[in-house]
């Protein structure tokens, strides 16, 4: 189908857009209708973007504009594939891509987290969204890419099977979670969390325990807390500027929670809220006062908060993804053999998600054309040797 030629528009935003533009008025057939168009959207543009997001059921803070300009601070670079009919976004998906190493020769590595989100689950608008995908790897030399589709996809996945893609070895997303449900009052919902919460709240107010809400100043305590508890439980955590670039972009969206035993802080909790969800992004905890349960004390304080702004869901995120896949398909899990940060979700949530899996593609047509030829561990073996930025995809969530 014939249309205006490609427009291109320097507004000084960090996102470029490859939309996928449908004609305006009557009948729209999507399998024909699309054509290409680059552009660098302006303010009403991401506006328009995010919008689409807070609409979209599955739709994620990971694909917002806000966490372009965070993931733009760590030197990823935000694109978006878009699919519209008019003014109306039909479906699309933000894709963060960084060089490899050797110049623009060399290509890229890029990932999508929680997306392609579709307006609904059509396969003929997702056929049109990943063909405008595979368009933007190939103008932007894209060695590799990590699909992860969002929660409820029944569109995308069997589309990306098609394509040839094979399960990504790198996570790029959480891969499961666990959700509290805050529609209920208040005192319901400390019914339902047992007698030990209440239990635990009353001997914290006994020990002097209070919670306070933060702001930028305490990222440096939130911070320290934080590192505290991955030294103690060996995890990797981001370094301090990371979360002071979710607090400047996502503002007032970003609190912080903070657990003082007579004014000394011991624990700390950084939470953002999007759409109808609370995330609790992250936890420090420096192992002090364990018997007078802060941490019990930051959640309950957290789950009042997002009452109060009328959220219904508390999203406890990164849940065991094999733990997850048990409760979701029924089997008994012995709590006694989950690790500690697993037992205490599940303490606060029972809404167990289990997102799909992420899906890696080569573009390079030799090895598409090889197909079912190559083992899936020789793939993977060559994306991993396309460069040692690959790696950065594992901190990316």
């Amino acid at each position: 189908m014939s249309g205006p030629a490609p427009a291109r528009v320097r507004l000084g935003t960090p996102v470029r857009t490859v939309s996928a533009a449908v004609e305006e008025g009557g009948p729209v057939d999507f399998a024909t209708a699309a054509r290409v168009v680059t552009a660098t959207p302006d303010t009403r543009t991401q506006d328009t973007w995010d919008r689409f997001l807070a609409r979209t059921p599955d739709g994620s803070f990971r694909q917002s504009t806000a966490w372009a300009r965070v993931k733009a601070r760590q030197g990823w670079h935000a694109s978006r594939v878009v699919l519209r009919h008019g003014d109306e976004i039909l479906g699309g998906a933000q894709v963060l891509s960084k060089p490899l190493p050797g110049g623009p020769i060399t290509g890229r590595i890029a990932y999508c987290s929680h997306a392609p989100l579709l307006r609904e689950p059509d396969p003929v608008l997702a056929t049109r969204i990943l063909a405008q995908l595979r368009v933007w790897c190939r103008r932007q030399r894209v060695r590799a890419l990590v699909v992860q589709p969002p929660r409820g996809d029944q569109a995308v996945g069997p589309l990306l099977d098609d394509l040839g893609c094979v399960p990504s070895p790198v996570p790029v997303a959480p891969r499961a979670t666990v959700r509290l449900d805050l529609a209920p009052d208040l005192t319901t919902i400390e019914q339902r969390l047992g007698k030990s919460l209440r239990k635990h709240l009353r001997r914290a107010a006994r020990a002097g325990v209070t919670v306070r809400r933060g702001g930028r100043d305490d990222l440096a305590t939130f911070h320290r807390l934080l590192v505290a508890a991955a030294a103690r439980l060996d995890y990797a955590v981001f370094g301090r500027s990371y979360y002071e670039a979710l607090w400047d972009e996502f503002g007032h969206d970003v609190a912080i929670f903070l657990a003082e035993v007579h004014g000394v802080p011991v624990s700390a909790q950084l939470a953002l809220v999007h759409g109808d969800t609370l995330h609790a992004l992250a936890q420090g905890w420096d192992g002090s006062h364990g018997e007078a349960y802060p941490n019990d004390v930051i959640d309950w304080h957290v789950v009042a908060h997002a009452k109060t702004r009328g959220l219904r869901w508390y999203d406890l995120e990164n849940l065991s993804l094999d733990v997850a896949e048990r409760l979701v398909a029924g089997v008994g899990t012995d709590r006694l053999t989950m690790n500690g940060s697993d037992r205490y979700k599940l303490k606060w949530g029972n809404d167990v998600v289990v997102f799909p899996q992420p899906r890696l593609y080569l573009p390079d047509p030799v090895v598409r054309r090889l197909g079912g030829r190559i083992p899936p561990s020789a793939v993977l073996a060559q994306a991993q040797r396309l460069g040692a930025r690959v790696r950065d995809l594992r901190g990316s969530a």
